[in-house]
C-alpha cells in the first residue's frame, strides 16, 4: 500500500494505492502540496464495487476506476469535475467527444489525427478534468486516460462538445441546451444517489450549456465523419470571430 499526492487542475489530493499496476500513470501528476482531500478504496469497497463491473475485471482496474469516481467527488466543491469524454485540442481550444464506451470516441479522434495530423493533439483519452473557476470553462488532463493512456499535461479553454452515435450515414445536428442537458449531465463521473454531488453536476451542466455549443454526430466512424465534424467546428469558430 502506498500513499501519493497528485494535483488535478490545481487541486492536490492524496490517493491510497493498494495495487501497483497503474502506479506509473500518476507519476506526472505528483505534487508536494498539502492535499485538500484523502481518497482510499478499502478492500471491502473494492469488492462491493466489483459487482458493478464486467465479470473478470481485475481488482486493480476496479480500484483505479473507483479512485477516479472518488477524485471527482472531492473536486466538485472546488469548482472542478471529471467527465467521461475524449478530449483533443484543435485551433487552441479543447473539444470533448462524448459517447458510451465502445461507440467510437477514440476511433473518431484517430480519424482526425490521420486526416489532419498537424492540427490536433490529444489532451486526454477518457476522463479529463473540467475547471469552472474562471469565467470560461477550461479542460486539463487526468491520470485516467483510457486503455491507451493518451494524454498531455496541458490546459485549454473548452470550445465545444460533440456527442457520437453510430449510424449508416454521417449527419451532424446542433443540439439545444434542453436537448443536450441530460446527455451532458450523465457524462459526469458521480454516483447519482448522492444529492450534493448531483447538485454540483447539475450546476456545472448549466454553466457549460450557457455558452458552449453542443452537437450530435451520427456517424459511420470513417474519415468522412471527421471531415464533417471539422467543417462544422470550423464554421462555429468563424461565427464566433464575427
Amino acid at each position: 500500500m502506498e500513499k501519493i499526492n497528485i494535483e488535478l487542475a490545481g487541486i492536490p489530493l492524496e490517493l491510497t494505492l493498494r495495487y501497483k499496476m497503474f502506479r506509473d500513470r500518476y507519476a506526472d501528476f505528483q505534487t508536494g502540496k498539502k492535499p485538500c482531500a484523502c481518497i482510499e478504496i478499502t478492500p471491502e469497497q473494492c469488492a462491493c464495487a466489483a459487482r458493478g463491473y464486467e465479470p473478470g475485471t481485475l481488482p486493480e482496474s476496479v480500484e483505479d476506476l473507483e479512485l477516479c469516481a472518488k477524485a471527482c467527488a472531492a473536486l466538485l466543491p472546488h469548482g472542478r469535475a471529471i467527465i467521461h469524454a475524449v478530449c483533443f485540442v484543435w485551433c487552441g481550444k479543447a473539444w470533448l467527444i462524448c459517447a458510451p464506451s465502445g461507440v467510437g470516441k477514440t476511433t473518431h479522434y484517430k480519424q482526425w489525427k490521420r486526416l489532419f495530423p498537424n492540427e490536433v493533439e490529444m489532451l486526454n483519452g477518457d476522463k479529463p478534468v473540467l475547471n469552472f473557476e474562471k469565467q470560461y470553462v477550461t479542460v486539463s488532463a487526468s491520470p485516467w486516460a483510457g486503455k491507451e493512456n493518451m494524454r498531455q499535461l496541458r490546459t485549454a479553454p473548452l470550445g465545444g462538445i460533440v456527442f457520437l452515435a453510430q449510424d449508416k450515414q454521417n449527419i451532424i445536428k446542433r443540439l439545444s441546451p434542453k436537448e443536450a442537458g441530460v446527455r451532458l449531465f450523465l457524462q459526469f463521473i458521480i454516483p447519482c444517489d448522492n444529492a450534493e454531488q448531483v447538485r454540483f453536476a447539475a450546476q456545472y451542466t448549466e454553466r457549460i450549456l450557457e455558452r458552449t455549443p453542443v452537437w450530435l454526430l451520427r456517424n459511420r466512424g470513417d474519415g468522412a465523419s471527421a471531415e464533417l465534424c471539422r467543417r462544422t467546428l470550423e464554421g462555429e469558430l468563424r461565427c464566433a470571430d464575427n
